[in-house]
């Protein structure tokens, strides 16, 4: 293992030889600064309750994206995905003479919790962008659509 140590005063100079690469670390570093100081937002109260108000005004139901139910909802279709995705090719392949009834009824049951998690995600499951908790309807719409979660 080796350590390299390149002082800033040569590493500039070098940056002189590589015009493209010195623009491109420019860049960088105003994104940076940029997110820093959006990050570095500060909540006081009165905005922190104006916003709870904002959300209790709303009268568009929506589930908080940190609510239990969908840290439960979410390992329950991450089961029916692995389900379809091991026992269908598995059926086929396997048990052609075997009686499916049972295995139809449970890819019903799958269908279903697909269908529901759709439905879900499309108009009610609020998420946060940039920081921010957001649950409007269409914004939720919007970011489902753009999301691509229904190709799953």
């Amino acid at each position: 293992c080796e350590l390299w140590f390149l002082a800033r005063t040569k590493f500039n100079r070098l940056l002189q030889d590589f015009p493209d690469v010195r623009l491109l670390l420019e860049n960088f570093q105003r994104k940076a600064n940029t997110s820093k100081k959006r990050s570095c937002t500060v909540l006081t109260r009165q905005s922190i309750l104006l916003s709870s108000e904002k959300i209790l005004e709303s009268k568009h139901f929506f589930i908080h994206p940190d609510h239990l139910f969908i840290k439960v909802w979410m390992p329950v279709v991450l089961f029916f995905i692995l389900n379809n995705l091991i026992m269908v090719p598995f059926r086929t392949a396997f048990l052609e003479n075997f009686p499916i009834e049972p295995s139809v009824v449970f890819d019903y049951i799958g269908d279903i919790v697909f269908i529901s998690d759709t439905v879900i995600r499309s108009n009610y499951l609020g998420y946060y962008d940039d920081g921010h908790l957001i649950v409007a309807a269409k914004a939720i719409r919007k970011n489902f659509r753009k999301s691509g979660h229904y190709f799953v």
